[in-house]
């Protein structure tokens, strides 16, 4: 008496959602001149005079 494996059932799988953000959308649309000064301002103001 031999014992095959039974293979499990099917099972549908489940869809896996991931909720847009609109900050992030915005920024993948902005051209890249924008961007590049956004980030040149934003270190321009973190400098520290002495």
């Amino acid at each position: 008496m031999e014992r095959k494996k039974e293979l499990p059932k099917e099972q549908k799988k489940q869809e896996i959602k991931i909720k847009e953000n609109p900050k992030a959308a915005a920024l993948k649309r902005a051209p890249d001149e924008v961007i590049a000064k956004a980030i040149h301002e934003a270190l321009s103001k973190g400098k520290v005079d002495h």
